[in-house]
């Protein structure tokens, strides 16, 4: 079977791992997500990883790690904060591009 490239998001990829492991045949989950058996071995290889990702993580594609993971966490947190006070998107936007340049100034110093 001839299957072309599918990139699955984490959350997808939980669902296939809870899939095989509520006793369903690997056959039959790798033919409903349409993916080959080798790309279904894979996800099961990595399940320690891809159960381990955060909330802010399972809709990506891949799980890339972050070069600043606490930074990452506490702005996710503080996005979700923004959007609960109903605070205009422009507002959050501008903001989070000036902290974008002012860790591009702190990388770019750290580099020297």
């Amino acid at each position: 079977m001839s299957l072309k490239r599918k990139c699955l998001s984490i959350s997808d990829k939980k669902r296939i791992i809870e899939a095989v492991e509520s006793g369903k045949k690997k056959k039959d989950v790798a033919d409903s997500f349409q993916i080959p058996s080798s790309k279904l071995s894979t996800i099961l290889k990595q399940q320690d990883t891809i159960f381990n990702t955060t909330d802010a993580e399972r809709d990506r594609k891949k799980n890339r790690l972050s070069e600043f993971p606490r930074l990452e966490q506490c702005l996710y947190t503080w996005f979700n904060q923004v959007r609960q006070q109903n605070i205009p998107d422009d507002n959050v936007f501008h903001n989070i591009l000036n902290l974008e340049n002012t860790i591009d100034l702190i990388s770019a110093s750290n580099k020297k």
